[in-house]
């Protein structure tokens, strides 16, 4: 079971979506707007393939606004290059909580800890809203 400060939602995407043209996979809202999955660790941090994903003409992908990217999901241990510390997604919309030290991350999760971190490219980590650290 997750620990208490998940909030363990998915993502609300009324339909998985990507065109011919590239491999970008997009979450299409029931607002008639988009998320784009920045890479494929964040997509398969939601997903454990690519069976849910439809191709449909950019012509219809592209009435709809593309508004975001996609966050790690809720648990998903992360960091970025220029920043030492661990962080844990706990909300689907990119809340991040540090980890203040190395033996709060093995008891919440485990001696694979270390095992579980993804690197979220710098340019990504805007996307992100970093509160107070995790007790």
């Amino acid at each position: 079971s997750l620990p208490f400060f998940f909030r363990n939602e998915n993502p609300p995407c009324l339909q998985l979506a990507r065109t011919l043209l590239a491999p970008t996979v997009y979450c299409i809202l029931a607002d008639n707007t988009r998320f784009v999955f920045p890479n494929t660790a964040t997509y398969f941090s939601w997903y454990p393939d690519f069976s849910g994903v439809q191709t449909i003409p950019l012509a219809i992908i592209s009435t709809s606004r593309l508004v975001g990217n996609v966050t790690m999901r809720p648990g998903a241990l992360v960091k970025i290059q220029t920043d030492p510390k661990v962080y844990v997604v706990t909300s689907s919309v990119g809340h991040l909580r540090a980890l203040p030290s190395e033996q709060r991350a093995l008891s919440l999760f485990g001696s694979s800890w270390a095992t579980q971190i993804k690197d979220v490219p710098d340019t990504f980590f805007i996307d992100y809203m970093v509160g107070p650290a995790v007790l």
